[in-house]
């Protein structure tokens, strides 16, 4: 009588494709990971850029560090004329908020004149409103690439004698 002995284990082809399997899983979670946290990293950024947009928007004069605070400068003047009639009026500037180079316009025509008043006595006129266009757009430090961008209209008055 023969005894055939039984074989026990694996073979060498079965350990490997077990590996291919595990190693191929394995991969496919550090890429899912490493998706999840740029994406991430990705949403921050555009709600801090897009957050940075909407105070300076609203804020012509924003308060920086003072690290920074030379970098914000005006290239047009700081205050414009309110009482321009007949050209357009506008206001930019530029500096490093939160970690990006952000820049804002400010721009107001005749036609967005609002209430204006001539004086009695033949002087000047006066503007006591105005509506004015302000557009602040944020770039990214390292590739300059736009992250946010903000566009909105408010009105500019003056108190009344």
């Amino acid at each position: 009588m023969t005894i055939r002995r039984q074989r026990l284990g694996f073979t060498f082809v079965e350990v490997l494709a077990c590996l291919l399997v595990v190693g191929l899983g394995l991969a496919s979670v550090v890429a899912m990971v490493y998706f999840g946290i740029v994406n991430a990293q990705k949403a921050q950024a555009g709600s801090t850029a897009m957050i940075t947009a909407m105070s300076v928007a609203v804020d012509p004069n924003p308060y920086v560090s003072p690290d920074v605070a030379s970098s914000w400068v005006y290239s047009t003047p700081a205050h414009y004329n309110m009482d321009e009639l007949s050209a357009t009026v506008a206001e930019t500037a530029q500096g490093y908020i939160n970690g990006y180079l952000v820049t804002r316009s400010e721009t107001s025509t005749p036609t967005d004149i609002i209430a204006s008043d001539v004086p009695a006595a033949g002087g000047s006129p006066v503007v006591y409103a105005r509506s004015v266009l302000v557009k602040v757009d944020v770039y990214a430090l390292l590739n300059g690439s736009i992250v946010a961008s903000y566009n909105t209209r408010f009105v500019r008055q003056r108190n009344h004698p």
